[in-house]
This record gives C-alpha cells, structure tokens and sequence, in this order.
C-alpha cells in the first residue's frame, strides 16, 4: 500500500507508538508536575493563612489588650474622681448638717430666753398644794402695758384662786423698771404662806422692795387691806451666749 511493505509500515508503527509513548510520558509528567506544584501553592497559602491568623491574633490581642488598659486607666481615674466628689459632698452635708444643727440650737436657746414666763403643770401644782394649806388674801399687781407680766399674772392668780386665795388684783404703772417677782417682806402669815409656796414651787422671786423713784399710778386696782403685796415685774432681759 502507498508503495510502502509491511515492515515498512511495521516500523512506521513502531515510531508513532514511540512518540506517543514519549507524549504520554511527558503527559504524565506534566501532570504529576501540575499536581506537586498545586499542592505547594496550596501548602504555601495554607502557611500564609496559618501565619496571618496567627499575626492577626496577635494584633488584636495586643489591640485589645491596649484597650483594655486605657479603658482600666479612665476607670481608675473615674473611681477617684467619683470618690473625690463624694468626699467633698460629705464635707459639704457634713457643714450643712452642723449649720442646721447650730442654728437649731441658737433658735431653741433664742426661744428659751425671749418665751414668756409659765407655770408648768408641776409647778402650778406644788404652787396651789403649799397655799391650799393656810388660804388667805394678796394684793398682786402687775406692769402696766406689759402683756407678758399681765399672762404671768393671770396664771399665778388663777392657782391663787383654786387655793381659795382672795385676789386684789391690778395694774401699776412705776417711774422706775421692775423685773421678776418682788414680795417684800413683812412678818405676816400670808407672807409666810406666799413664800413657802413660791418656794415648793420652785418659782424665783425677791423679797427686797422695789426701787421709789417717784409717784406710780395703779389702774383697776382693788386692795385688799394688811394683805401682801405680790409684784409681777416684767421678765429679765435675755442674756444670749
């Protein structure tokens, strides 16, 4: 065939089977090359991604860690801040409260010195008890214009009146100014009896007689004549300390 024989194409055969055998090997090799290279790359890119992750963890890590400690810092400094103001708000209540309690204390001495006189239930009491005993008959008088001798006055001859006391009761206007109680002595038995009480009652007075400086008019006075004289003067001045 061709004008070729059969060894002719025997060995035409031959060759192409050679080439094809040598094609396959490259083939073969090619692609075991392919494959080995693949894998490399992928080791290679696996290595890379192990080592970013690791970088990156580590970035962040110290990221984190730097955050951290900024954010403990502005806390710390927070919790000073905070324990700074509270100390200076407890100074201040601290103040306030020592301001409030001084003046409560200055207002209930201010109320003490300035209240007008009374008699306690206890007082009254003792007061009525001692001249209950030996009733008798008083003169009291009381300043003029004065209310609050007028309401001291009024409480010590109402506990007169429930001792069965006689009460001449009036005003008396003096040149001169009297304070606290005055019951001169005289050496009568109602004088006697008055003392004792206002004693028992534990109600201060004086026995000297009341500054003359000149005439002194009595308004709706009635007397009782030889009885006592009881002046309600008008309350001390207040001492404030």
């Amino acid at each position: 065939m061709w004008a070729l024989s059969l060894d002719s194409w025997n060995s035409v055969l031959l060759g192409f089977l050679a080439v094809a055998a040598l094609a396959a090997s490259i083939v073969g090799i090619a692609t075991y090359a392919t494959i080995k290279l693949s894998k490399e790359e992928a080791e290679t890119a696996k290595s890379d991604l192990e080592t970013y992750k690791v970088s990156a963890k580590r970035d962040a890590d110290v990221a984190i860690g730097k955050a951290q400690a900024e954010a403990e810092v502005k806390i710390n400094a927070a919790r000073e801040e905070a324990r700074t103001q509270n100390k200076i708000l407890e100074n201040a209540t601290a103040t306030a409260n020592k301001a409030a309690d001084d003046a409560k204390l200055q207002t209930e001495k201010i109320k003490q010195v300035v209240a007008w006189r009374t008699l306690s239930p206890t007082n009254a009491t003792q007061l009525t008890r001692v001249l209950s005993e030996h009733p008798g008959s008083v003169n009291l008088r009381y300043t003029n214009g004065d209310p609050e001798s007028l309401f001291f006055a009024i409480q010590l001859s109402k506990a007169l009146s429930e001792a069965k006391w006689q009460v001449a009761a009036g005003s008396e206007n003096s040149n001169s100014i009297i304070f606290g109680l005055i019951l001169p002595s005289a050496d009568t038995t109602d004088m006697g009896v008055l003392k004792s009480a206002l004693s028992a009652a534990m109600i201060p007075f004086s026995t000297e007689p009341p500054p003359n400086t000149g005439s002194s008019a009595s308004f709706n006075v009635s007397t009782i004549p030889g009885a006592p004289t009881l002046m309600v003067g008008s309350r001390f001045p207040p001492i404030l300390q």
